[in-house]
């Protein structure tokens, strides 16, 4: 019932967050066969002890050889040996608290590391984008124009909107030759063996082009040139762009394409010819576009209907004044939401989805912390009970020669600290090497954040285990060492 109700947000929209009924049954069938297991080991083990035996057994003591300094009479040096007399069960008890501190330094990690405005500037670079879904698809001639000259006019007239940038596409087939495609095949056929591919044979884009050689017509405005003369060695000349005289490659398919060579390409549907120089290259976002085998294509805006008709407009990116963003969104979608084909992305909507996905995974993450952190606990609860327990004799003769209850208490609390040290200690040099590795997969998964290391919440959780190291061994004993010395030393 908890891990769907955790998972219910974060999941919303991709699938459903009920768990399917053979989980819980097969996480309770194999709860029941390991407590068998766990039974059946100790029984069979049992079974080869004599009674007489068992009655002479006593609790094995520290092995090797100890250390006849004064020093190791002190009560943190007793604690120390008292912890590790049986390093199997100091092993688990030091494993689960250091599987529930990396699993809360990794959580934490992850959490401060997400960072929402690094997340929203990483999937879109304007305040609102809408997409013609259709278009994304696949082209043809029935796909619609989506964005209608009532929609666009709307757009323009609202109030707060800074620019107003228009991507259009038409699809196009190319002519290969290999003195324009030379250099770009073996650039693009490199990458295709380095991925583990066969370079496609060229022939085939020869024999047929509309269905093996085809791409895209893009049309942007003069502001995607302007961005980029501001930082380029070689500005791209404005006003011959946006009359025609030349096209652009891309930075992302257009490699090895010279500048100067003249380009021929067909209208996808009308097959009408064109011919353009090579102008430059420039990068472009790929915005989710289907694209050919052949490269891109870029002109302006401006000529990009004389192509063809009514260009489809593909996307269009919003920048607004921010006092003005909510109001902004509120229209666009409003305008929108009832055509399928246009989806939408926005700075505010990416906001609040990482932030509920953020909420998600706190909760998430304490629930696996507490749950790993109970067990570290129950687990060090019963390794304590069961070491108290069996030296009642070994206390009570330690108080018959002079030891005060005082400095009994003393050592079986240090006994609890060196458990927790030798945590943090694991936590602090193998946890945080892991969580640093762990982190840097989940960034080039995703493709953004910041590691930040949480030691503020990392300090407080420590915190919190050393104060439970330390009385939780003070109160077992407290409770167990009861009755008088005489009739502790007497007890079988």
């Amino acid at each position: 019932w908890i891990v769907p109700l955790l998972l219910g947000d974060l999941l919303e929209g991709f699938t459903q967050a009920d768990f399917h009924w053979a989980v819980p049954v097969a996480s309770a069938l194999f709860s029941c066969g390991m407590i068998f297991v766990s039974f059946a080991m100790t029984a069979r083990k049992v079974r080869f002890i004599s009674p007489m035996a068992a009655l002479r057994y006593t609790e094995e003591g520290i092995k090797g050889q100890t250390s006849r300094s004064t020093d190791h009479a002190a009560l943190p040096w007793m604690g120390l040996k008292n912890a590790f007399r049986h390093p199997v069960k100091a092993f688990f008890v030091i494993g689960t608290f250091f599987l529930s501190s990396v699993t809360f330094l990794l959580c934490m990690t992850v959490l401060e590391g997400l960072s929402v405005d690094e997340y929203v500037n990483f999937n879109t670079a304007h305040d609102v984008a809408l997409y013609n879904h259709m278009s994304r698809a696949s082209f043809s001639p029935q796909e619609e124009q989506s964005f209608t000259p009532e929609i666009m006019a709307r757009l323009r007239q609202m109030e707060g909107v800074e620019a107003l940038g228009v991507t259009k596409v038409v699809p196009i087939y190319e002519q290969y030759s290999p003195e324009v495609y030379g250099d770009w095949y073996q650039i693009k056929s490199d990458f295709e063996r380095e991925s583990g591919g066969e370079p496609t044979n060229p022939q085939v884009w020869i024999d047929s082009p509309k269905a093996a050689f085809w791409s895209l017509l893009v049309g942007v405005d003069r502001e995607v040139i302007e961005a980029y003369n501001q930082s380029a060695e070689v500005p791209v000349d404005l006003d011959a762009f946006e009359r025609g005289e030349f096209l652009l490659t891309t930075d992302m398919n257009g490699n090895g394409l010279r500048q100067g060579d003249t380009m021929t390409f067909f209208v996808m549907d009308t097959d009408r010819e064109f011919q353009l120089p090579i102008g430059g290259r420039i990068p472009l976002e790929r915005d989710g576009m289907n694209g050919g085998a052949a490269p891109w294509l870029v002109v302006s805006n401006q000529v990009i209907d004389q192509y063809r008709p009514d260009a489809i407009i593909y996307s269009i990116k919003i920048d607004n004044d921010p006092a003005c963003a909510q109001s902004i969104l509120d229209q666009v979608r409003s305008l929108t939401e009832h055509i399928p084909a246009i989806s939408r992305t926005s700075r505010i909507e990416l906001a609040e989805s990482l932030a509920e996905a953020k909420s998600s995974l706190s909760k998430l993450s304490a629930f696996l912390t507490i749950v790993l952190f109970s067990i570290g606990i129950l687990n060090f609860i019963n390794t304590m009970s069961a070491n108290i327990l069996n030296r009642q004799k070994e206390f009570a003769a330690m108080e018959a020669v002079g030891t005060t209850r005082r400095q009994v208490r003393g050592m079986i609390v240090w006994e609890g600290f060196w458990y927790f040290a030798s945590t943090m200690a694991l936590a602090l040099t193998i946890g945080s090497a892991a969580d640093v590795l762990l982190f840097a997969a989940i960034q080039n998964s995703l493709g953004f954040g910041a590691f930040h290391y949480p030691g503020i919440p990392f300090v407080l959780y420590m915190l919190l285990a050393l104060a439970l190291c330390g009385a939780i061994p003070a109160v077992i004993y407290q409770k167990a060492g009861t009755g008088s010395i005489v009739e502790r030393l007497r007890e079988n």
